[in-house]
């Protein structure tokens, strides 16, 4: 895979307003189609036997059928072919009414696409008036449905389709055999009005029967943002070079990843009017499938406003317990970063976005006024939370400066003889990452790294005390509180508290658990998150035969 791939796909692809998209490719589609159609395991899917009064009768072994996504050019993104590909089989009709004459014409490798139109227009306006049901079938897609069965009951639907006879193929034809085409003729009669019939049933595939959704799994999970509205569309690939590709060994042709793709809202958000115009490839290299996870939808809501509660609690938990080292404690409570309670200050750690950063900006102070004495505690807390862009990272940041100050005046007035001050002041730079995954059944995963970036500790007090106290000049005791808040962070394992929190009780699902396998999740320029997709193809349930 080419590297310009790998960072076009990174830098250049862009949402364009839909909260999440999933793109399936072509050769991915046909791949799963070609194992859900083997003749030996599913011949009833393969078999073709039809009768058209007036028109005749065919009889076939059909090969298994394949898709052919229409991206000629960068605004065809509202068709697909569909192919009835015949292996075996003939078609026979009567030459002759009087004389009752049969001509038989082997179809041995025929192909037939047909064109499946998906545009807006389309979904909307029934094929068949008589079926006004097609109308709420099509135009309204259902959310969150990526099944092969379900892509099958799409593409391969007889009432949005049309044979394109310009792009099918008819071995073994030719001006000796018919001379006048008249053979030709005779069985695009025959489909016409074998596909007219089908388009009677709503459900009817150009296959000639109807199949059944594929269940779900009961431990398919459901996902954590449900989709509520969706679009379809295909999306081309283009090639960063003229050379020709090959993934072990093998030649792709580019159409191979041409995508069939869904754009999806959440939350009933309204669908944007414009289709997705191509800005960078999706799929790439051997990538069978891609998920593109909205920024909006995974910093925005999942990480800031679900997660971060926990960073909040765990940051000033650890802060409170450095301003133990750094204050002396003996106050009247085991808070000691604001006058009120813990409680009531965790509503006031709130987080701001600011383009690919989340910043929080926290201050608070706790003080104490005696007759002789005068004690205070102040601390600050800046976080910052980002993605790193092209690797699977989550980044915090934080810088905490904790201070403590307390004079003791003797009651003749301030300082003088008997009077005392003490002065401390802290700073912990904190660094935590945290590598993602994305396990197979499409929940996120984290690991946690945590990094101790600086922490300094400088004491100002009554020198002369507190050697007589403590036989310790100052620096000594700067010395000493620096290694207790060393000690603090390295053993309170924040990272392992939060990963803990997102890995279990705020998990994050991703859409299509149970239908995709997913894996290598990696954040893009813009913030947004492009994890492989694999489709898990279930087996295809044929329901009934129609035509017969």
């Amino acid at each position: 895979m080419a590297t310009t791939e790998v960072d076009s796909r990174l830098k250049d692809f862009d949402l364009q307003g839909f909260h999440q998209i999933i793109a399936i490719s072509q050769d991915k589609i046909n791949a799963n189609l070609r194992v859900r159609f083997d003749p030996e395991l599913q011949p009833e899917l393969l078999s073709f036997k039809h009768e058209i009064p007036m028109f005749g009768l065919s009889e076939a072994t059909l090969d298994p059928p394949n898709v052919e996504v229409c991206t000629e050019s960068n605004i065809e993104t509202k068709r697909s072919r569909f192919f009835l590909n015949f292996k075996t089989g003939s078609y026979k009709y009567k030459t002759s009414v009087e004389t009752g004459d049969v001509e038989t014409l082997t179809i041995d490798g025929w192909k037939v696409p047909f064109f499946v139109a998906y545009d807006e227009q389309t979904l909307a306006k029934p094929p068949d008036s008589s079926h006004p049901d097609l109308k709420s079938k099509w135009a309204k897609l259902e959310p969150g449905k990526y099944s092969l069965s379900r892509i099958i009951m799409f593409l391969g639907s007889a009432p949005l389709s049309s044979i394109d006879w310009d792009r099918a193929s008819c071995p073994g034809l030719s001006k000796d055999n018919d001379p006048y085409g008249m053979k030709l003729v005779c069985f695009k009669m025959f489909l016409g009005a074998y596909l007219s019939t089908l388009q009677k049933d709503p459900d009817a595939l150009t296959l000639g029967y109807t199949i059944k959704e594929a269940a779900p799994d009961p431990t398919d999970k459901a996902p954590t943002f449900p989709p509520t509205a969706v679009k379809i569309q295909n999306y081309r690939y283009q090639p960063c070079s003229d050379t020709q590709q090959a993934i072990n060994g093998i030649t792709v042709p580019p159409n191979s990843r041409d995508a069939f793709v869904f754009m999806e809202m959440t939350g009933g958000a309204d669908m944007p009017h414009d289709e997705l115009q191509r800005k960078g490839n999706l799929i790439i290299g051997d990538m069978s499938g891609a998920l593109v996870f909205s920024k909006e939808l995974f910093f925005n809501k999942y990480l800031v406003e679900n997660a971060l509660s926990t960073v909040n609690v765990s940051f000033l938990d650890m802060a409170n317990d450095l301003m133990k080292w750094v204050d002396g404690g003996n106050w009247d409570s085991d808070w000691l970063l604001t006058n009120g309670s813990r409680e009531e200050a965790l509503p006031d750690v709130k987080w701001t976005i600011d383009e690919s950063k989340a910043k929080l900006s926290w201050k608070g102070q706790k003080s104490y006024n005696g007759l002789s004495m005068h004690r205070s505690t102040d601390s600050s807390l800046e976080t910052e939370l980002t993605t790193q862009p092209r690797a699977n990272k989550i980044i915090i940041t934080s810088k905490m400066k904790l201070g403590s100050s307390m004079s003791v005046h003797s009651m003749g007035g301030h300082g003088g003889a008997g009077g005392y001050y003490k002065g401390t002041d802290g700073v912990v730079n904190l660094t935590i990452e945290f590598v993602i995954l994305a396990d197979e059944d499409g929940t996120l995963h984290v690991q946690p790294e945590e990094k101790i970036d600086l922490v300094s500790a400088d004491d100002s007090r009554d020198a002369s005390l507190i050697n007589l106290i403590f036989g310790k000049e100052n620096h000594q005791v700067g010395d000493f509180i620096k290694g207790k808040l060393h000690d603090v962070v390295r053993t309170k394992h924040i990272g392992d508290a939060i990963a803990a929190d997102l890995n279990e009780k705020k998990q994050l699902v991703f859409p299509g658990s149970g239908t995709f396998s997913y894996k290598d999740p990696k954040f893009s320029n813009a913030g947004d998150l492009l994890i492989t997709l694999d489709l898990v193809g279930k087996d295809i349930e044929k329901d009934k035969t129609l035509v017969r």
